[in-house]
């Protein structure tokens, strides 16, 4: 089974819906939480990570950045390889 992709966005934002799109093109299964209407899961979320940007992708439990890094990891092909099944 592949790993659990889940990326926390807010709108408007264009960083966001750019990494949805990237992950859609992937074909990944993926699950979006928008926290736009949220201001104290956000708030929870940003002291976790120390990160105020968004979107923020994790992998499994772990935060591995926002739409640059996930774009980077995309191209060079470690994203693909990090969300692989394994079994």
């Amino acid at each position: 089974m592949a790993k659990a992709i889940r990326i926390y966005t807010i709108r408007p934002c264009s960083f966001s819906s750019e990494a949805l799109k990237l992950l859609e093109e992937l074909g990944v299964d993926f699950e979006n939480v928008d926290l736009s209407d949220a201001p104290y899961e956000r708030s929870k979320l940003i002291q976790q990570t120390g990160r105020r940007t968004f979107p923020q992708v994790f992998v499994e439990q772990r935060c591995i950045g926002g739409y640059t890094t996930l774009a980077d990891l995309i191209d060079g092909g470690e994203f693909q390889a990090m969300i692989a099944d394994e079994s």
